[in-house]
């Protein structure tokens, strides 16, 4: 809702006030609690909590505020290795009746207010730093004014993912046009700047119910009041996580309280805001959807164990130059039964057709070698009969030799 500007610094006079309603789901339902807390919204909480994030994501948040005040909301934010970025866009309208001394009157008006902001920044180590440029929109009945302001924080990991903390100063500086100045001039109109310092602790409960405590200092110039929020969440199942929060010192908020769940990379958030104007209480609610995506080195990742997978490495091993099957072959069995030298002691199966001799049975072939040289040992004559020669000599050689075919064919007790 807008409140009419002045040339004074009036409390609550402030142009564009719709931006201090706090957007996130997750973190409207701790207390709006999330300058440190890295759960998206960086262009209300901090635009450096962005770097928080674990993954790129896109969410999509829509809700009721006041009577028939409604908003839709839609984020994205990516993250690569040393700086961020991301994008957001909110949209907030109400359709109210006209009213005159005499009363309400059978016409109506709308009030429509937008607001799109582009957030980047860097980070190196645990620390990291973020700016935001916002656009503004806002449409009362047939009078609108336009205009930009810029925002800045930072966050700082104490304990990598357990203990962070953060700072901001949301708005701080900007411009504006006039609803009625019809020459589009900017000008220096008060915006709805707040300092904003917070802290967020992240553990579990002996491994098994993680949780998140988050709490803020906020300073809001418009209305010149600090406000304290305070939120908790806690996993109590792995795919169901409950919050509570309570904004304190917030000068209509009674408390907050919502819910949460994951299925694989989609996230649902819901929170509730019950409220209280003079003696009129209410609720705010809003729903949120968020998936998230498969961050740069992750996809760097798997990439590699899809490489690896569709073409593993195979080591080169330097093998001999292989043989000829045939030459192999031929090798493994060649019989090494019968010497070389003792083949000089069987005639050739020539000879014994050429003699017309009886030619030994089938069976002869199948007589192990071994078993041939053993019985033509046997059938040597001792050495002493053959006048003092020695065994082996080269007279017996050439008997044995002399007579090796002839004996093979009349001798029958050649063992043949």
């Amino acid at each position: 809702m807008i409140t009419a500007a002045s040339e004074g610094r009036a409390a609550g006079s402030a142009w564009y006030n719709f931006l201090e309603e706090p957007i996130n789901p997750r973190a409207m339902a701790m207390g709006s609690a999330g300058t440190a807390l890295g759960c998206g919204g960086a262009s209300f909480y901090n635009p450096a909590a962005l770097s928080l994030r674990k993954a790129p994501y896109i969410a999509f948040e829509f809700g009721k505020l006041y009577d028939d005040l409604g908003r839709g909301y839609l984020e994205t934010g990516w993250l690569f290795p040393g700086w961020f970025t991301g994008l957001s866009f909110q949209s907030q309208s109400v359709q109210f009746q006209y009213a005159t001394e005499q009363g309400k009157v059978d016409s109506y008006g709308l009030q429509q207010s937008a607001a799109g902001s582009l957030t980047g920044g860097f980070r190196k180590n645990n620390f990291a730093l973020g700016v935001g440029i916002n656009g503004i929109y806002d449409r009362l009945a047939g009078s609108s004014s336009w205009g930009f302001s810029l925002s800045g924080g930072a966050v700082y990991s104490l304990i990598p993912g357990v203990l962070d903390i953060g700072a901001a100063y949301m708005h701080g500086y900007g411009r504006g046009t006039g609803y009625l100045d019809t020459t589009n001039a900017l000008h220096n109109n008060q915006l709805p700047s707040s300092a904003r310092i917070g802290t967020a602790f992240q553990h579990s409960i002996n491994g098994n119910f993680p949780f998140v405590i988050s709490a803020d200092f906020v300073y809001n110039t418009n209305y010149e009041k600090l406000t304290v929020p305070l939120g908790v969440e806690m996993w109590v199942l792995p795919a169901l996580a409950v919050r509570l929060g309570k904004q304190f010192n917030h000068p209509a908020d009674l408390f907050s309280a919502g819910v949460g769940l994951q299925w694989e990379n989609l996230k649902f958030d819901a929170s509730f805001v019950p409220f209280r104007l003079v003696s009129e209480t209410n609720v705010k609610w809003s729903i949120g959807l968020t998936y998230e995506l498969a961050s740069v080195a992750e996809n760097k990742g798997r990439k590699a164990a899809s490489a690896e997978q569709k073409s593993p490495a195979v080591p080169v091993i330097e093998s001999e130059p292989v043989k000829p099957a045939d030459e192999e072959t031929q090798a493994q069995e060649k019989p090494d039964s019968i010497p070389p030298e003792n083949t000089g002691a069987l005639a050739p199966e020539e000879g014994k057709e050429q003699s017309g001799s009886l030619a030994p049975d089938s069976t002869s072939d199948s007589v192990p070698a071994d078993s041939i040289n053993e019985s033509q040992e046997e059938n040597k004559e001792p050495d002493e009969t053959r006048d003092g020669e020695q065994p082996g000599g080269e007279d017996g050689l050439k008997e044995e030799n002399v007579g090796g075919e002839a004996g093979f064919n009349q001798s029958p007790e050649s063992g043949l």
